[in-house]
């Protein structure tokens, strides 16, 4: 729309039809959360942003596991993803929901996501034929990859 020459009127927008998908956060079984947890989940149609619905919830101190509902535009092929936004020992911070959703006649419940548990990758960086480091600090990033992958991407995002 140019308004170069001038104001524009009449320019209306029509809301799009929502449907919820809605399910619940867990901890790994038998884990509570040992303070408030928080974590964002996200429905998206690709992995790119931005999602097309999010919300933010808490698990509390004490529980395993917190309700989320979100409204999304009709459609079906959603990606549901959870980002817990604290640390948890031994969990994997960002995961998927096991399948796509589809919302295209009407609403998706049951949707359950379970924060997965991870594993540690740790061990130490040396210098080639014991060469001291001229500097005082490096830094380094790690990205593990799944070994199946043909492309080598990284396990999470």
């Amino acid at each position: 729309m140019d308004v170069r020459a001038g104001n524009q009127a009449n320019i209306d927008f029509s809301l799009l039809a929502g449907y919820t998908i809605s399910g619940k956060v867990s901890l790994p079984e038998g884990q509570l959360a040992s303070s408030s947890l928080s974590v964002r989940v996200e429905a998206m149609l690709n992995k790119d942003y931005p999602p097309n619905g999010w919300t933010d919830i808490v698990i509390q101190q004490g529980q395993n596991y917190a309700d989320y509902s979100l409204v999304v535009p009709a459609a079906c092929g959603y990606l549901v993803r959870y980002s817990v936004k604290d640390i948890v020992p031994n969990c994997v911070l960002q995961g998927y929901y096991d399948g796509e959703i589809d919302v295209s006649q009407g609403n998706a419940t049951n949707k359950n996501l379970t924060i997965l548990t991870g594993s540690t990758i740790s061990g130490s960086v040396s210098l080639p034929g014991g060469a001291t480091a001229i500097q005082l600090s490096y830094f380094l990033t790690l990205t593990p990859t799944n070994r199946q992958s043909t492309t080598r991407q990284p396990l999470m995002p």
